[in-house]
């Protein structure tokens, strides 16, 4: 196979079925930081002069970046809705997902061939411009979700936080 070309159906797996193993994955999440101490939220995280400075903030990226990318396959405007999201509660946070991860697996289930090859563009607040096509797009929400939430869970593990599961796909009821 050549870079870029697509498996046959029968040695994929559907982007229902890794969007299912987010959306697992979130409302575990979801629930862990339910019980957990409000300090947990402002766990170091990096970078405060990019909105990355606490776990709260990564938290925030997780789920915006899934929002976004689910307007923009939807055609719709996204570039001021976003700040309707609270930020400072965990209600607030995760009504973001509750948004988002709907919207993503719709999307999924019902694009056409056509819809998953069209080329989409995002263009950030910072102007920066991302381009590609809605199969790369919801590839991307799944590895990117998935690469933070992996960082959530060593940045809050390094400050004594453990979380209560197993974070790999294997152990996820999204498949088989």
């Amino acid at each position: 196979m050549a870079k870029g070309d697509v498996l046959p159906v029968p040695n994929s797996i559907h982007f229902t079925t890794l969007l299912r193993y987010n959306e697992l994955e979130t409302a575990r999440w979801r629930e862990w930081f339910n019980e957990q101490p409000d300090a947990v939220l402002e766990v170091e995280a990096g970078d405060p002069a990019v909105e990355m400075g606490t776990a709260r903030d990564l938290l925030f990226h997780i789920l915006i970046v899934e929002w976004v990318y689910a307007k923009v396959l939807h055609g719709e405007s996204w570039e001021d809705g976003w700040q309707k999201f609270g930020r400072k509660t965990r209600e607030g946070i995760f009504a973001v997902a509750e948004e988002a991860q709907p919207k993503l697996r719709a999307f999924a289930e019902s694009a056409t061939a056509a819809q998953l090859a069209r080329t989409y563009t995002i263009t950030s607040r910072a102007g920066q411009s991302v381009r590609a096509s809605g199969s790369k797009f919801l590839a991307h929400v799944v590895f990117h979700s998935t690469r933070h939430w992996a960082q959530m869970a060593t940045l809050v593990r390094k400050q004594g936080y453990r979380t209560t599961w197993p974070h790999d796909f294997i152990f996820s009821d999204a498949m088989e």
